[in-house]
């Protein structure tokens, strides 16, 4: 593979900034273009629902390089600027400025927009998270005595629900769900999850949707479920989960996100990382999409390489995090409902801690932690271990 004279990296995300590092730490010298959709630097997303929403940060504090960083990374960064089509044959991107760009390699690191509910979505009062606006909007309304209704009961939702709460908002939580998280961690941790906000004064409706909405002008002032309980609310965050930002990639396979090889190579000389990225994971011979900002740097970095001409498979043990009122939750390996959970407290473990091991018969999947991250990193050597005892099949994009 002969060195490129011109990389672009569309995204200018924490996938997206953590390659240009890693490209030139590589001391790759040549042309390097970002492209971000939103103006200004670039920022960090995880902050988003949990310490810029609680007013624990500054917004600069977000910033995930600084104005001399991206001088020393020596790149021309198009800010306010999106890819609108792509081009393989020709090697080419068309952007919403109306021009043409040429790319010797390209790298898709833009991540996931927020889904909406579009009878909701004209509202003044309603919105969704995905970016610094949205934060800084929904954060305006989080003040004492404030009615909002969180749409959607996943991590996003559960966590602004408690940074609400602990605003002195009245929280309701709405669900299609039967547990809040149940199709994520298991209705056994869905459970704890949801008794944790109800302790603090959050009201959940599960199993249930939204069926009629009164205005008040372009405000939302009460919604209808179909059980038929009424809600009042003053402001609404929809939290429903994201699409990856990948509508302008022709030509590429696009599934849950563009399907990419081993070594996160999508076609030739096009790769992707981060939210945007469903890779094949040779240790569980399947393809994945993780959607965290540990796998969008850690994803980017093996990218990187890979765009210079190393063959780097990329794959991590999958990770996440949560932080709701005091409570740390830590993820490592595959959990879901699908697997047998075990729960193990005491153990050397703090009051109001515990590890929950999820098991495929008697093969240890992953394990979740409730303010016991330590403890359950001693399962990480484990977890890996597993991967040397299946029969992956070959690697394929497509």
């Amino acid at each position: 593979m002969n060195s490129p004279e011109h990389i672009v990296v569309v995204g200018a995300s924490a996938a997206g900034i953590t390659a240009a590092r890693a490209l030139r730490a590589q001391g790759w010298g040549g042309r390097l273009t970002l492209i971000g959709k939103e103006g200004g630097m670039p920022y960090d997303r995880p902050p988003l629902s949990k310490r810029l929403m609680a007013g624990e940060c500054p917004v600069e504090a977000l910033n995930l390089v600084s104005e001399d960083g991206m001088k020393a990374l020596n790149l021309h960064y198009l800010d306010g600027t999106s890819a609108t089509g792509l081009d393989t044959d020709a090697s080419s991107l068309q952007l919403s400025n109306g021009s043409t760009l040429q790319y010797d390699r390209l790298l898709i690191a833009t991540g996931a927009d927020a889904r909406v509910i579009p009878n909701l979505s004209q509202a003044a009062n309603c919105y969704s998270l995905r970016n610094l606006n949205d934060a800084l909007a929904i954060r305006e309304h989080l003040t004492a005595g404030k009615r909002a209704l969180v749409v959607g009961a996943g991590f996003i939702g559960t966590e602004l629900a408690a940074i609400a709460k602990t605003s002195g908002c009245e929280v309701t939580v709405i669900d299609k769900s039967k547990v809040p998280l149940g199709a994520r961690v298991g209705d056994i941790v869905g459970k704890r999850i949801e008794k944790l906000h109800e302790a603090n004064g959050v009201v959940f409706h599960n199993d249930c949707e939204l069926r009629e909405v009164k205005w008040r002008d372009r405000t939302i002032t009460e919604v209808r479920l179909d059980t038929g309980v009424v809600i009042a609310c003053d402001v609404i965050v929809v939290a429903i989960g994201a699409v990856p930002s990948v509508q302008w990639c022709s030509g590429l396979n696009i599934r849950s996100g563009v399907v990419c090889n081993e070594y996160c190579e999508a076609a030739p000389n096009v790769y992707a990382a981060g939210d945007a990225a469903e890779w094949f994971h040779k240790g569980y011979g399947e393809h994945m999409r993780i959607e965290h900002r540990t796998n969008a740097s850690e994803q980017a970095m093996a990218a990187a390489k890979n765009m210079l001409g190393s063959r780097v498979e990329y794959a991590p043990l999958p990770f996440f995090w949560s932080d709701q009122y005091q409570v740390q939750i830590h993820s490592y390996g595959r959990i879901g409902p699908q697997y047998t959970v075990e729960v193990v407290e005491g153990d050397q473990l703090k009051d109001d801690s515990c590890i929950f091991r999820y098991y495929q018969g008697d093969v240890l999947m992953g394990v979740l932690s409730w303010n016991a991250s330590r403890k359950a990193r001693e399962h990480i050597k484990l977890l890996k271990e597993e991967w040397t005892k299946s029969h992956a099949p070959a690697a394929v994009a497509g």
